[in-house]
């Protein structure tokens, strides 16, 4: 059982102000507001306030808990409880539940615009981050994906070139992934350009360091 002080005083105004709103709403109908009250007409009433403006998931939950609440401190059984009620309630989150919005990927336009601005630098750290910047782009790659990625992982052909990622977040089995680069026409934005020219710059010997270690 909830007791009365063991909510604070705001909290039980919303919940006396959200069963004062279902009793209301009983009478206005011709129920009964007395306690207990019937999980039929609760399951009606939830569909019926759901359909208020600015009604949220958030909102019945609030109203579900007052309900209870009131039950619970005359040490009745509460509706909210029944088979019935929860399965209104599961249906009414996914009816009020917001999509979600992802924010729109960069466009290629956008990726040329930020490699025009960096290359103009001419400093080996932003040709670094150039670099990374444009292959995150073409495989996907996350930042901690290509930090790990060490000069024995790449290897280059004559049109294209691979890296190995020791490890990936989508690989299950930790098998590690490749990636293929195909040589673009534009050397621009070349990624095997931009990679040879970068590991040229370096004048990286050994074979076991990594990006993070690239400078």
């Amino acid at each position: 059982m909830v007791a009365l002080g063991s909510l604070s005083i705001s909290t039980r105004k919303t919940y006396t102000s959200s069963v004062n709103q279902y009793r209301r709403w009983a009478l206005q109908r011709n129920f009964e507001d007395v306690f207990p009250f019937f999980p039929e007409v609760v399951a009606e009433f939830l569909l019926d306030y759901a359909k208020r403006p600015s009604i949220s998931s958030s909102s019945i939950n609030t109203m579900l808990f007052a309900l209870k609440w009131a039950h619970n401190l005359l040490g009745l059984v509460s509706p909210t409880d029944s088979f019935l009620v929860q399965n209104v309630l599961k249906s009414l989150k996914r009816s009020l539940a917001k999509p979600v919005c992802k924010k729109p990927a960069g466009s290629v336009e956008m990726l040329k615009a930020v490699v025009d601005t960096m290359r103009h630098d001419g400093s080996l750290v932003t040709h670094r981050l150039t670099t990374m910047l444009v292959l995150a782009t073409h495989a996907m790659f996350r930042i901690s994906e290509l930090l790990q990625v060490r000069r024995e992982h790449i290897t280059f052909y004559e049109n294209y070139f691979k890296i190995f990622v020791p490890k990936a977040k989508n690989d299950q089995v930790r098998a590690g992934n490749y990636s293929y680069f195909k040589k673009a026409r534009n050397p621009v934005y070349c990624p095997q350009r931009l990679l040879c020219s970068y590991l040229s710059r370096t004048e990286i010997t050994g074979q076991n360091v990594s990006f993070s270690e690239m400078l």
